[in-house]
């Protein structure tokens, strides 16, 4: 069965077992590398598997994809009904905001290689790290991920 526990884990700097598997969705990219790297180094120091997976990735089609964000956010004002003046005035602001923070989020995702760099230099305490890259979403979408865990 699973279970959750409500208050947080500062993941940098918890180097205790907590017989769970230490997530993250979509977040890996907000920390830098060396905080990345610590926060890797803490699971491996506790022993907790950590499972990783980036649906944003750093590539050009990508980019690509953020430009038509605006244009869909907008779309979707105009389908949606009833409309008011609160609506029409901040909908291009959020689709710019989206825009931004897709964008930025694309840009600042590690690659496999980088988070391969990464593994490779933490202290093996026979730990097996798995990284890759599946299907996922629209036929170019891909979820990068990273797993690590004690052999």
């Amino acid at each position: 069965s699973l279970h959750f526990k409500a208050e947080a884990i500062d993941a940098l700097h918890h180097d205790q077992p907590t017989s769970a598997i230490r997530t993250f969705f979509t977040a890996f990219h907000h920390f830098n590398e060396k905080d990345a790297t610590q926060i890797l180094k803490s699971a491996v120091k506790s022993g907790d598997p950590i499972a990783i997976f980036e649906f944003t990735e750093h590539r050009w089609y990508r980019y690509c994809f953020d430009l038509i964000i605006p244009f869909h956010v907008l779309g979707g004002f105009l389908t949606t009904r009833p409309h008011s003046l609160k609506q029409l005035a901040t909908s291009p602001a959020l689709a710019l905001m989206i825009f931004w923070d897709s964008l930025v989020s694309n840009i600042r995702t590690y690659s496999t290689k980088e988070l391969q760099q990464m593994t490779a230099a933490l202290p093996d305490n026979d730990y097996v790290w798995e990284t890759g890259q599946v299907k996922a979403g629209l036929r170019f979408y891909k979820l990068t991920y990273l797993i690590g865990y004690r052999k």
